[in-house]
């Protein structure tokens, strides 16, 4: 199976200029150094601005629990950043800690989280 991503081909604030790429990559293969930095940046807001979770059943099999939209984002996310794992490293870094939240709402059809350190001074 083919997957398909669109990343900005230099910077968010140059995409007027320099346009966007398709990457398309094989399932199973390694993401092409051209899109790194974009397909990061990408997968770590796909990982902590999601409620999706990968828990064991009674058997010890893992599987994604969350909004059929969620464990989507989340295993792809996972998937860049190099396994399952990485949702839980990221997750638990103190400067990526969730300071604030608004739900998703169907009504309004967006969610906000704002992570990082307490006390810091920065966040995103």
């Amino acid at each position: 199976t083919v997957q398909d991503l669109v990343v900005v081909k230099a910077s968010a604030a140059t995409i007027a200029q320099d346009g966007l790429t398709v990457v398309v990559r094989e399932r199973g293969s390694v993401w092409p150094a051209t899109c790194k930095s974009p397909c990061d940046d990408i997968s770590v807001c796909g990982i902590l601005n999601n409620g999706a979770e990968l828990k064991r059943d009674d058997e010890g099999k893992e599987k994604w629990t969350g909004s059929p939209t969620e464990v989507a984002i989340m295993r792809a996310s996972c998937e860049v950043q190099g396994g399952p794992k990485s949702a839980k490293e990221f997750k638990q870094k103190p400067e990526n800690q969730t300071l604030f939240e608004i739900p998703f709402n169907s009504e309004n059809k967006w969610m906000l989280t704002v992570h990082g350190q307490a006390g810091s001074g920065k966040a995103f």
